[in-house]
């Protein structure tokens, strides 16, 4: 098995019945031209369709929405429910519930009760629907939603909508308003103590970051329930919303089919804006549209706990050498550092920072400054 990482142009990968080829595309990704799921041994094979899912996931935007470690293995000769006529319908869902025996995938397809579906084996039903394989490796809980060859939204437990198109509107997995702010305010602390805190600074209901090269994300968050994530890339942002951009700028709008509180959040400022997320019902979506906004590319280390521990990193590292030393993060100190949000204190702040680097206390300060309320993003 290929690792995704070490794909080439015209790879030629096969287990068993799937054939897979690769071809790079100008975008610098690669493209699944083939998977055939007709030819014989089919019936016997018992391989572990994860593999599958790991490559497709070159190309696959879906698979972003669910973690790789939360994949569940299903095998080609595990069997799963099926509601009389399913299979022909043009839309189906699918659930994955938890198995009962072994040799069940605890995947249900259609609705209808236990009693009036037939127990077929997995090989048979995607046969029959090929689309329907990519999904069969998400975890118990998950609830896939089809139409004809197409997957078009993917909730997972507790019915949370991950990936797809519900109401009009795109899924985002991005992490919750909470956790993007605990570690909104750690980068303040960070770049304010390095002397840069006039690219990240906010409140606790209105954060800002910037790169320094005109890239910027803001975010607004309205209630317990609702919050704004919206930004600009001026180099990778296609479009920007309507009225916000200048002379050279494409505008487009970004609110479509979207609820009004959307647009009533957003400032009014002509500052061109890229992308609009939206927080609510537990998840986070966007407007339906093709183009590239901007939003893989705008630096924006609040991502993930591991993306903001590399990030200050590379920030203490070009401090320290600017002072004549060299300090490398402790791990452990860094983990230490992003759990504590707004609270961090100075003793922690140091041991991330090194010895005399930065205004600790102003850092501190900074980072305070999220547990206190904010008017309005226009203040």
């Amino acid at each position: 098995m290929a690792d995704p990482k070490d794909l080439v142009d015209g790879l030629r990968y096969s287990h068993g019945s799937w054939y897979f080829n690769l071809h790079q595309t100008a975008r610098k990704s690669f493209r699944v031209s083939a998977v055939d799921l007709s030819g014989p041994g089919l019936e016997s094979s018992t391989w572990d369709l994860s593999y599958a899912a790991t490559l497709l996931a070159v190309q696959s935007t879906w698979s972003k929405s669910v973690s790789e470690t939360a994949w569940s293995p299903v095998k080609l000769g595990q069997t799963l429910r099926v509601s009389p006529s399913a299979l022909d319908m043009p839309r189906v869902t699918l659930r994955r519930e938890e198995p009962t025996e072994p040799n069940d995938s605890g995947w249900v397809v259609g609705p209808g009760a236990a009693a009036d579906q037939e127990v077929l084996p997995v090989h048979d039903v995607i046969r029959r629907r090929g689309n329907l394989a990519r999904a069969l490796t998400l975890p118990v809980g998950a609830r896939v939603e089809t139409s004809g060859k197409k997957l078009v939204s993917i909730y997972a437990a507790s019915d949370r909508f991950c990936w797809g198109v519900r109401d009009g509107l795109i899924g985002m997995e991005i992490p919750t308003p909470k956790s993007l702010a605990r570690r909104w305010a750690v980068v303040s602390a960070v770049k304010t103590a390095l002397g840069y805190g006039d690219s990240c600074n906010g409140s606790q209901n209105h954060m800002y970051h910037d790169d320094g090269g005109g890239n910027w994300v803001a975010m607004d968050v309205l209630d317990d329930q609702r919050a704004l994530l919206y930004g600009h890339d001026h180099e990778a942002s296609e479009n920007v919303l309507s009225g916000t951009g200048g002379d050279s700028d494409v505008e487009m709008n970004l609110l479509a089919k979207t609820p009004d509180w959307w647009n009533a959040g957003l400032p009014r400022e002509g500052v061109p804006i890229g992308f609009v997320f939206g927080f609510e019902g537990g998840s986070w979506a966007r407007a339906e549209y093709d183009h590239a906004d901007g939003f893989l590319s705008v630096g924006f280390p609040m991502k993930s706990d591991e993306a903001l521990a590399e990030e200050i990193v590379d920030w203490i590292g070009d401090a320290s050498r600017r002072s004549g030393t060299r300090h490398i993060p402790a791990p452990a100190d860094l983990m230490a550092a992003i759990s504590e949000g707004a609270n961090i204190t100075v003793e922690v702040l140091g041991a991330i920072c090194g010895p005399g680097i930065g205004d600790l206390e102003a850092g501190v300060a900074a980072a305070r400054n999220f547990l206190e309320p904010k008017n309005s993003s226009a203040d």
